[in-house]
């Protein structure tokens, strides 16, 4: 048995409906038909809408539907609608050409003062006029011109005199792309070093940057320093100057009692001479 079978799409419409009974396989042969079809016209997701019941038992059918099981290949199935496509485009083209060629006629009627806009046999000479060659033919009357353009002396003079201003110009071109040339290089270097200034530029920054952050932790670590040696401080004056202090206060203190205790002991209390005391007596 040969291991494929090339079918065109009439053996498979003789396939799907020419038989005297239809089985499943027909219903096979002729969903896998419809299916090329849709391909060959590039339309298989195309929408069309329907509603009400009728929609829903088709949404259940669909549910139930499944794909054919022959086992087409359909690779070699070119959709139609790329040669839609050139064929458009073919029509454009030879759109644009016509008008191209129109307004080529026109420009011929205008430089020929042709009114009518039919081409016509007749007028042959005023169409191909324009299109022409420029050449003139070496008779009698051009026979000067000839001898002249056959003269290799005149040719090179001839040359010469229309070549000097052209190379004339080329030179300055040349001199004035020289000196743009060594503008640019110049530039060039001076963007370079510029580049490098900003990049010393930024790496100054960056370090500047760093010792800014080094300096505030400096700071930190002095003012936490500043504090420690405070309480160190305090400390020490706590434990040496306070007992002084104390010690200080307490004796003061002592002397006042020893003071007031010996003021409470005399029985009158000593005054100056020459104040009046009359009425007066001892706090105590």
């Amino acid at each position: 048995m040969p291991a494929h079978v090339d079918l065109t799409l009439e053996e498979m419409t003789r396939i799907a409906l020419g038989v005297p009974e239809l089985t499943h396989v027909n219903v096979a042969v002729l969903q896998s038909l419809i299916n090329v079809l849709l391909k060959k016209l590039n339309c298989q997701n195309d929408m069309v809408r329907i509603s009400g019941f009728e929609g829903k038992c088709m949404e259940r059918i669909l549910e139930q539907s499944k794909i054919s099981p022959l086992p087409f290949d359909v690779e070699a199935i070119v959709p139609i609608s790329e040669q839609l496509d050139k064929v458009q485009e073919l029509e454009k083209r030879i759109k644009e050409l016509e008008c191209k060629l129109e307004c080529h006629f026109q420009q011929i009627r205008i430089c020929n003062k042709v009114k009518d806009k039919k081409y016509k046999i007749n007028h042959a000479e005023q169409y191909a006029s324009p299109c022409e060659d420029l050449c003139t033919v070496c008779d009698e009357d051009n026979k000067i011109a000839c001898s002249l353009l056959a003269n290799m002396d005149f040719m090179k003079k001839l040359m010469r005199r229309i070549a000097t201003p052209i190379l004339t110009r080329m030179e300055e071109v040349s001199l004035k792309l020289e000196k743009f040339y060594i503008t640019l290089q110049s530039f060039l270097k001076q963007t370079e070093a510029l580049f490098n200034r900003l990049e010393i530029v930024k790496q100054c920054v960056v370090e500047i940057e760093g010792l800014r952050t080094l300096v505030q932790e400096y700071n930190l670590t002095f003012l936490g320093t500043m504090e420690e040696l405070q309480d160190m401080l305090d400390s020490k004056l706590d434990k040496v100057h306070m007992p002084a202090l104390k010690k200080y206060i307490r004796d003061r203190f002592d002397d006042i009692d020893r003071r007031l205790r010996l003021i409470e002991d005399k029985d009158a209390c000593p005054r100056a001479a020459g104040f009046i005391n009359t009425g007066l007596c001892c706090l105590s």
